[in-house]
């Protein structure tokens, strides 16, 4: 579908965004990042389009039983077929139906699925008439397989010049987002533009080699390695990943972190100053990433990670 018949069906299941002037912009958007990441729809804002991912049982890292969860596009015939698969399967399959919400936005069941055999999985994929892999965790494969930050800069095609009467925006690596009217940052630096007629963005990063465009995550990272900043938090005892809100993962990344637990990213704020990351920032926060994904996911973009000890206060704090 189209990102606008995307939207128009956002605001008809939340018309309380609609109605909020200060949400409207950018709630329909983080919902779209959420579907993304847990692997239920793909986008692609240069065609202006949503595209609706094939039904999966993923399995997830880690020890012991197998853990798998439900991916992709569901509707109440699959959900209904589970629920009658779950007596039937009951003494060698748990099935696990879990609300989930982020902020005041409802998201999809998460729906997970624990055995001892991988059989039962690809039996349990066979009866739904589904995808299943049960001989690698989905998470691992797409940390391998995204791109990183060498083949990001393999792609810059400098343009002889880049002139356009375009709102624009630059960002600001001290305070980690886009500022108006800026003109004292030196190269490198990225610019946002935005085309007031189709409200479509143009990120284009200046370096000294001139002008090139970018994909907008993967340059402010280009940006804040080039800076030397580090912004990825990791606790290892309790395998939570902590990325600053407005300096999201390129896409497979975030799919990668997301798919460790099945549950999509939670936003807290830090409730103190963590190396250069300033007290009160927003976080999205991952859960179940052992080190070894962290460090696939850190290396791709070209960061080093800051040890810390995270937990979650409750109140949406972080200490």
């Amino acid at each position: 579908m189209t990102i606008e018949d995307y939207k128009g069906i956002f605001y008809s299941l939340y018309p309380e965004f609609y109605e909020d002037e200060g949400k409207i912009k950018t709630a329909y958007l983080q919902m779209l990042y959420y579907l993304d990441s847990l692997g239920h729809c793909e986008f692609d804002f240069e065609n202006r389009k949503v595209f609706i991912c094939k039904p999966m049982i993923v399995l997830l890292p880690g020890r012991g039983c197998m853990r798998a969860v439900l991916a992709g596009g569901r509707d109440k015939i699959l959900i209904d077929k589970i629920q009658r698969l779950k007596d039937e399967f009951k003494d060698e399959l748990t099935v696990s139906i879990l609300k989930q919400e982020r902020g005041e936005m409802e998201l999809p069941d998460v729906i997970i699925f624990e055995t001892l055999y991988g059989s039962i999985l690809n039996k349990l994929a066979d009866r739904l008439a589904i995808g299943m892999n049960t001989e690698t965790p989905t998470a691992w494969i797409i940390a391998y397989e995204s791109g990183n930050m060498e083949e990001f800069q393999l792609k810059f095609d400098y343009l002889p010049s880049f002139n356009v009467n375009w709102p624009r925006r630059t960002f600001d690596p001290e305070n980690l987002f886009f500022r108006k009217n800026t003109n004292n940052f030196e190269v490198p630096y990225l610019d946002e533009y935005t085309n007031p007629i189709s409200h479509q963005k143009k990120y284009m990063l200046a370096t000294e080699d001139g002008i090139t465009q970018v994909d907008r995550d993967w340059g402010r990272y280009y940006i804040l390695n080039r800076m030397e900043k580090s912004i990825l938090l990791y606790d290892e005892i309790n395998q939570i990943l902590g990325v600053p809100t407005y300096i999201s993962l390129p896409k497979l990344l975030a799919r990668a972190a997301t798919l460790c637990s099945g549950m999509a990213p939670e936003k807290i704020k830090l409730n103190q100053q963590i190396g250069e990351l300033p007290d009160k920032l927003q976080m999205d926060i991952y859960i179940g990433v052992d080190l070894t994904i962290v460090k696939i996911i850190a290396n791709k973009v070209g960061q080093k990670l800051i040890q810390t000890r995270l937990h979650c206060g409750g109140k949406g704090e972080m200490a």
